[in-house]
């Protein structure tokens, strides 16, 4: 890995102990690995900072985590613009919601490919799905667009 990565994952959570497992592991998985991956709780009052915690250990150069004390969100503040976006040392930020995961191993080398041949493209989107934990309905929130 170079001494900058290419991209930093910023992962924003608060009480996502039912999934911040799969999203962590998610981005993990991805065939690219020139990222960081920035993981900040905002106070979470369950598990979540500890399951963070857990995966630091196994990836302590990889995982940078933040835990706030208390509740950033609660009070107006948003994680990603005030403590992940000024600490993100990668050309490129990909951001994974701590109750999201990605289904697509290639999701980002797909996107960095696509903004390293087209230096005039701001930003890069990919489909979305919604599924329904109680009865595992999915729903198609955005779907995948090809944009070249």
């Amino acid at each position: 890995m170079s001494s900058s990565p290419k991209i930093s994952v910023l992962i924003p959570c608060y009480n996502h102990e039912a999934y911040i497992a799969k999203t962590i592991t998610s981005v993990l998985e991805q065939d690219f690995t020139d990222f960081e991956l920035l993981v900040a709780d905002d106070a979470s009052t369950d598990n979540t900072a500890k399951i963070i915690r857990e995966y630091v250990r196994k990836y302590p150069k990889l995982i940078k985590p933040i835990y706030q004390k208390e509740n950033k969100y609660s009070c107006g503040v948003s994680i990603c613009n005030e403590y992940q976006i000024p600490r993100a040392q990668g050309k490129y930020i990909a951001l994974c919601e701590g109750d999201d995961y990605w289904i697509d191993e290639n999701k980002l080398q797909k996107q960095f490919e696509i903004l390293e041949a087209h230096p005039e493209i701001d930003i890069c989107a990919h489909g979305a799905k919604k599924i329904n934990i109680q009865n595992n309905e999915i729903k198609l929130i955005t779907p995948a667009v090809e944009t070249c």
